[in-house]
Parts: C-alpha cells; structure tokens; sequence
C-alpha cells in the first residue's frame, strides 16, 4: 500500500512527471525533425532526376518523338520515387503519366522549363513536373517512427521501473535503517574527516552523524588499499582491452579482404566489380567522360588443365592477373569472374583506346610461357571491348554488349580482339 504522504512518493511523482513531459516533447520534435529532412531528402532526389532525364527530355520534345517522350516518361514513374510526370508543352497542352493519390495529400512537386539550344537561343519547349506523393516520405519514416516510439516507451519504461526502485530503495527504507545500520558498525577512525550536522541536541540526526563519522574512518584506512588493487585491475583490463581490440580490427580488415578479392589471384571479385560499375557508369553519364569495358575469356583452358594440371591452370590465371597488370594505370580495375573469365574496367577511356589497351594485353601473355614439370606451355585469350552510351546504358547492358563481342571473337578463331 502506497503512503501518498511519504516524502519519496511526493518526489517520485515530481520526477516522472518533469520527465513524461520531456520524453513526449523530445519524442515529438524528433518525429518533426525526422519527417521534415525526409521531406527535403525527396525534393533533393527530384532535382537530381531533373539533371538526368533533362538531355533525353530536350531531345524527344526537340524532335517531336512521341514514343521516345513516352518511353521516358514510363521510365521516370517506373521510379519508386516518383509517382506522377505532367508535361506542358509550348502550346498549353497537357501530358500527365502516373497518378499523384497521396494518403494525406501532401504531394511534393518539382517542376522546371526544358529548353533545346538551337542557333545560339535556347528554345522554351515545355514544363515538366514530377511528383512524388506523400506515401513515399511516410513509407520512408515508417521505421524511423517506429524506432523512436518503441525507444521512447522502452526508455519510459525502464525508467519507471527505476525510479521507483530507487526511490523505494535509496531514500524510503535507508531513512528508516541508515541510522541504525551505521551505528552497529565497529569502526575505528577515518583520519580527521568528520560530518557536522550542526545538531544542538541529541536527535537522531546527531546520532546519525556519530555512526556516519565512524563509518567514515574505516572506509579511508580501506579506501587507500582498493584504491591501490583497484589501479592494478584497471591497468590490466585496460592492456587486455587493447590487445582484443587490435585483434578485432585485424580480423575485421581480413575479412572485408576476402569479401572484396579473389582467392587465387588476388585480383576483384565479382561483387566489388560489380559495386565500382556501377559507381563508374554514374560517374561517366553524370561528366560525360567515356567509360570502356574489356571482356577477356582465357582460350581453351580447359585443355590446359587436362593436359597439364590444374595446378598448372592456376598458374595460368594467375600469370594472366600479374601479366595484365603491367599493362593497366592505377585508375583500370581488373577483376576475375570465375573461372578463366576476366573483366577489365577502363575509366575515361574512349572504344579506340579500349582496343588498344587490348592488344597490349594480348601481346603481353602471348610472349608468357608456363614452366611445369611435363615441360612449358603458353596460352592466349579472346578479348570483346565495349564503351558506355549516354542514353540508358546500366551494368547489365554493358557487361551483354562485352561478352557479345568476346565470343565473337572466340568464334572468329580465338586469339584476338572484337569491339562492338
């Protein structure tokens, strides 16, 4: 039964409510704050779809290309951001793909003129807006919402609980046992210290102070020993933290190394190519830079590991990696797919470049021998290059266009270079 009287009840209730009150603001100006940079994180996506689909606007409004302006409008609303494009060409008339039906209405717009520049004047041709509806921001805020509920009634919760743990713990019962508890303690001194409660008569606050003084002249002579044996644990937990720490980190860095890099041959795997494709094609379409793609396949290595062994196999990609290292600049990244297959990505690298970066590879591992112990062998390679186009080119396409042209190449006889 809970005495409202207590003084740990009344500050009880004086702490949880100064605290209720600021758990619900907090709460809700993060939800504020979160909601209004999600707001501005889409406008931002909006203006930075402007950037990319301007060029292919300008052109099909330009020529009149009603399939091509289709298409690209189809494109954009396939776009989980947007939801919604309207063009208004130079006439008035209206071209509206997509639906803007948001759960509240609160649809944020991006619109601007698409101009074409055409004998030194740059030509007004429509204003296109896209949409995105508010489903898109409340989507994103979801799980955010969700986290700083959930944490503010985990946080109020737990709180609660120790409050009331404390409160009963810390201030009801030592009240009502502190001074008996501390005067049946058989202390002798605590040097000088003393607590002066400035008591004139014999109370219970004077008794108090009695216990509290001896109490404190065994907890000084104690103190200077655990403060000693307490130095000697910290230094230790802190050199053993170190240790496992660094360990940590070796191990971290270990792994992120084999996720990143072939085995065998040290080179990229698959998944961090993929991941600096993908990266470079933004890069290439958004500076107008060229990009080139080399597609390399090992020719009959499959004889090679009959004939000679797969050791020996191994030695030829590996030879192969080293060799056509030599031939690339810091900025190429070669990485193996599997297998014999090799992919060569080169950045600011234009088709008849790419095919010349080619030939010195093939000239390279055309002059390699393999020694093994049946005697040396050497290999070739059939190699198909390819560049990136501006208009909707993504890693999928690229890497399709390089193999196309590499077996062309193997069907051509193997051994030589096919560019698209």
């Amino acid at each position: 039964m809970i005495n409202r009287k207590k003084l740990s009840w009344q500050l009880l209730r004086s702490v949880l409510s100064i605290y209720f009150s600021i758990t619900v603001l907090v709460t809700l100006t993060q939800m504020a704050v979160e909601y209004a940079h999600t707001r501005t994180m889409v406008q931002q996506e909006l203006e930075g779809a402007e950037r990319t689909f301007y060029p292919a606007l300008a052109r099909a409004l330009w020529e009149l290309n009603r399939e091509q302006l289709d298409a690209l409008m189809l494109g954009v609303t396939d776009l989980p951001l947007i939801s919604s494009v309207r063009v208004a060409d130079k006439s008035g008339r209206e071209i509206r793909r997509g639906h803007d039906t948001g759960l509240i209405g609160a649809t944020i717009e991006h619109a601007f003129n698409v101009s074409y520049h055409f004998s030194g004047e740059d030509i007004h041709l429509a204003r296109v807006t896209f949409s995105a509806a508010d489903s898109v921001v409340l989507q994103r805020l979801r799980v955010g919402f969700q986290m700083i509920m959930v944490s503010a009634v985990i946080k109020s919760l737990a709180l609660t609980t120790l409050f009331i743990l404390a409160f009963r713990r810390r201030l009801g019962q030592p009240l009502r046992d502190l001074t008996g508890s501390v005067a049946a303690i058989d202390l002798d001194s605590l040097g000088h210290r003393r607590v002066d409660l400035h008591q004139t008569e014999e109370n219970e606050l004077s008794r108090l102070q009695d216990a509290f003084n001896r109490m404190l002249e065994t907890l000084d002579r104690e103190r200077r020993t655990h403060v000693a044996a307490l130095l000697e644990v910290n230094q230790s937990l802190e050199l053993q933290v170190q240790n496992r720490t660094q360990a940590l980190e070796q191990a971290n860095r270990r792994l992120e190394q084999l996720a990143r890099t072939d085995p065998l041959t040290g080179l990229a795997n698959r998944r961090h190519f993929m991941e600096c494709l993908a990266v470079e094609i933004l890069r290439s379409q958004r500076t107008g830079s060229p990009l080139s793609l080399l597609a390399v396949d090992l020719d009959h290595f499959k004889r090679i590991n009959d004939r000679w062994g797969h050791g020996a196999g191994d030695d030829t990609l590996v030879n192969f990696a080293r060799t056509t290292q030599g031939q690339l600049r810091a900025s190429d990244l070669l990485a193996r797919l599997g297998g014999e297959e090799f992919l060569v990505l080169l950045p600011d690298t234009a088709l008849p470049q790419a095919a010349e970066v080619a030939t010195r590879i093939l000239d390279a591992i055309r002059s390699q021998e393999i020694s093994t112990d049946q005697g040396g062998f050497s290999y070739s390679a059939s190699v198909g290059v390819t560049s990136l186009r501006r208009d909707s080119d993504d890693c999928d396409v690229l890497l399709a266009r390089a193999d196309c042209a590499m077996y062309r190449a193997k069907e051509a006889g193997r051994d030589r270079i096919e560019a698209e």
